[in-house]
């Protein structure tokens, strides 16, 4: 709780102790003849007897926000009302709603009167607690009007205006004389004795019966509306601490809804700083990496509490996937299915093609007008693609060469490593100079070979990096035959288009002269800073 040491003590404008805590203070116990509720309202004992003298008056000081000098407002004009009828002694003065020199001085007396080492004239959360003391209705508080429930755990401003109300309309259950944003014990204990005292089932929960309950009792200022429900809405990556967005709102919506004690604010549609540290809560109390993004596996947990968003990631699928097959992508494919056909796709993703699986694809393609073989080829991942989702199929349709293509980029999955894993691990294999291949799918024969064999000619390793890279997403890697050594050797390189620009890939030609170029000469260059010169089909000199 807010130390009582004299240096605490001078904030009397509110400065709170950054280790205030209302829920763990202790020995702030309030006398009975003391309390404010004695003079709020007529209700009646057990006897029949009035608790309170009608005829004394309530004093209350309940503002938004601090007074000081300057200042014009109601409040101004209760708490001048307050220090002119309650403590007399400290100057009169006509109350008029201004807060000028008079109420400042007045205020200085009656802070100096209540205990407060060091006056400063500015009414805040220490002088509310010590004019609670003496019976008046005081409190720093802001009406509360939220779609959302305020629980325990609950760390938001909501929770301190909610404090200062129930301290200063139930004095005689809430003994909370230092304020702070944390929903804890001593929080949780006034509002189930409140809701005790009003009737209402047993809980420790704000919600809207409690809410309507204490307006109709005391006129306690707090409006709890319905929660929202948050509709579906889905992302094809990662969503992290600076996203906005349908998204971030219908997350924020669904946060507030069914764990109203990780967030508790409205939602926005911005992914900042509470958003993060709610779903960071979110991840630890399901066993999950609390690493503040929601991605595939946070978005199904989110959907097993009844959240329905959905991560379903950008995904290259490189060979066919059916039964038995498992893995990433067999999870981003069962996500996207049961999220476009919830209907007939009844499972939890879990990386494994089953027979559910399996049969949910066999539907998904009788739907569209594709043979239910229920395997995932070129085809399907079109329909899947038409459908929004962002999905390629890369492979080469070879089964064989697919499935190398496969485990090598779940290795090497960018452009420079599976580079780096070509140059230096196959060698040069035939003769030099053979003429240019031709034929249909030459260069998947010449992959396949490569991969099998452990090197090839020049054609061979075009033809692997080109396979490799079109798996890593590169749809424009292709082979391009000419010539060098003055157009007088055959020659096969790689060419890449990326953002606008032609870039050659040679791989063959760094495994050669690795050692003496310094290696890795011939990779991701233009033609105009490659280190030889090269020539297309014609003999033309392209640099």
């Amino acid at each position: 709780m807010e130390s009582s040491t004299a240096e605490a003590e001078n904030n009397a404008g509110g400065q709170q102790d950054s280790s205030a805590s209302p829920d763990t203070s202790a020995g702030n116990s309030q006398n009975e003849g003391s309390s404010p509720s004695e003079t709020v309202t007529s209700r009646q004992s057990q006897d029949g007897e009035e608790e309170a003298d009608a005829s004394e008056e309530q004093f209350s000081v309940i503002s938004g926000s601090f007074l000081r000098q300057g200042m014009r407002s109601e409040a101004v004009l209760d708490l001048q009302k307050t220090l002119v009828g309650k403590f007399k002694e400290c100057g009169s003065f006509k109350p008029d709603g201004i807060f000028g020199g008079k109420t400042k001085a007045s205020l200085n007396c009656t802070q100096r009167k209540l205990g407060i080492s060091r006056p400063d004239g500015v009414y805040g959360f220490l002088t509310a607690a010590k004019f609670r003391e003496q019976g008046i209705r005081a409190a720093i508080a802001s009406p509360i009007n939220t779609n959302f429930n305020l629980v325990p755990q609950q760390n938001t401003p909501y929770v301190r205006s909610l404090q200062g109300y129930l301290a200063a309309f139930y004095p005689e259950h809430c003994v909370i004389q230092w304020v702070d944003t944390f929903f804890g014990g001593l929080t949780s204990k006034c509002v189930s004795d409140i809701r005790g005292d009003l009737g209402l089932p047993h809980s420790n929960i704000v919600d809207k019966a409690f809410a309507d309950a204490v307006r109709k009792d005391r006129g306690v200022p707090i409006t709890i509306s319905a929660a929202p429900s948050p509709s579906q809405q889905w992302w094809r990556a990662t969503v992290w601490s600076g996203s906005r967005g349908s998204f971030t709102r219908n997350l924020q919506l669904g946060l507030n809804k069914y764990f109203p004690q990780y967030l508790g604010v409205p939602a926005d549609s911005i992914f900042g700083a509470r958003t993060t540290a709610a779903v960071k809560a979110f991840q630890r109390d399901h066993g999950i990496y609390p690493d503040g993004g929601v991605g595939m596996t946070t978005a199904k947990a989110l959907r097993a509490e009844g959240i329905p968003v959905w991560i379903i990631p950008s995904v290259n699928l490189i060979s066919v996937m059916g039964y038995g097959s498992s893995g990433y992508k067999v999870e981003v494919l069962q996500t996207a299915l049961t999220y476009l056909n919830p209907s007939y796709c009844k499972f939890t993703p879990d990386r494994w093609f089953g027979r559910m699986t399996e049969n949910c694809v066999k539907t998904f393609q009788r739907a569209n007008g594709i043979y239910p073989d229920g395997k995932v080829g070129y085809s399907t991942t079109r329909a899947l693609r038409a459908k929004g989702m962002y999905f390629d199929y890369v492979g080469s349709g070879d089964a064989q060469l697919d499935a190398t293509l496969e485990s090598i980029v779940a290795r090497y999955g960018s452009l420079s490593s599976a580079y780096s894993y070509v140059v230096n691990n196959y060698r040069y294999i035939g003769a030099h100079g053979k003429s240019h291949p031709g034929g249909g799918n030459w260069d998947i024969q010449y992959a396949k070979s490569f991969f099998a064999n452990g090197g090839g000619n020049c054609y061979s390793f075009a033809a692997g990096y080109k396979w490799i890279a079109r798996a890593l997403g590169y749809s424009s890697a292709r082979i391009r035959l000419g010539y060098v050594a003055n157009a007088r050797a055959p020659h096969g390189w790689n060419e890449i288009d990326i953002s606008g620009t032609t870039y050659i890939f040679d791989t063959d030609e760094d495994m050669a002269y690795k050692r003496s170029k310094g290696g890795w000469a011939f990779y991701y260059k233009t033609y105009w800073n490659a280190p030889i010169y090269y020539w297309d089909a014609n003999k033309r000199a392209l640099n």
